[in-house]
């Protein structure tokens, strides 16, 4: 006999003398619920399943036939509606071998001393250069570079003859004036006749420097 869980819907399978006639309480192993438990309450389950699937094979062997049938049916109709088409053989337009054995003679020129006549023609990237030279870099009149060498001339002389106010300006340049052999004198004196002697005097040595000063400035 079975009891049913009141909560769950569980199905136990007891012995009906465990119960007794009034009944005990018993606990749902899957909801952990307890109720009364009594005789009166239990039922028989009938296998349903073993019928159930009794049942399906009765019932489906038949329907299983009648769909393989069907399937077979319908293959052999696609079979014999399949066209067939007789294809010709692909290697059947190939040449024979005697034909392959004449292909290098078909190959090779009638003429083996023919010469091919390609027309010479000029590089395109020569035309292109010729076509895009650069433009002739304009003459330098003859004129002009005699007025530069004229320019550089007089200035030239002007940096000799004004040579004092070019050092009083620019008094590094006066060792270029030394390294050409142009001595500058910026204060206008000149000494001439310079001598220099030593005398002895009261037992003191003394350095007696003699000359003519020049004034060479302008008056």
């Amino acid at each position: 006999m079975h009891i049913s869980c009141p909560h769950c819907t569980t199905y136990y399978a007891i012995d009906l003398a465990t119960l007794g006639e009034a009944g005990r309480p018993v606990r749902c192993s899957r909801c952990k619920e307890v109720w009364v438990a009594r005789p009166e309450d239990a039922t028989e389950m009938v296998p349903l399943i073993p019928a159930m699937a009794a049942a399906s094979r009765e019932a489906g062997e038949p329907n299983a036939a009648a769909e393989w049938d069907a399937l077979a049916r319908e293959d052999d109709i696609e079979t014999e509606q399949t066209p067939v088409v007789d294809s010709p053989s692909i290697s059947g337009d190939w040449p024979l071998e005697d034909a392959e054995s004449d292909w290098p003679s078909l190959a090779a020129p009638e003429d083996d001393d023919a010469e091919f006549n390609i027309p010479h023609r000029g590089s395109w990237f020569g035309k292109l250069v010729r076509a895009s030279a650069l433009p002739r870099a304009p003459r330098i009149p003859f004129l002009n570079l005699t007025v530069a060498c004229a320019a550089m001339s007089a200035l030239v002389l002007a940096l000799m003859i004004w040579r004092t106010d070019v050092v009083r300006l620019l008094p590094q340049t006066a060792g270029f004036y030394k390294l050409v052999g142009l001595e500058v004198n910026l204060r206008g004196l000149l000494f001439k006749d310079v001598k220099i002697t030593s005398e002895s005097v009261e037992g003191k040595a003394l350095l007696i420097i003699e000359g003519v000063v020049v004034g060479e400035g302008r008056v």
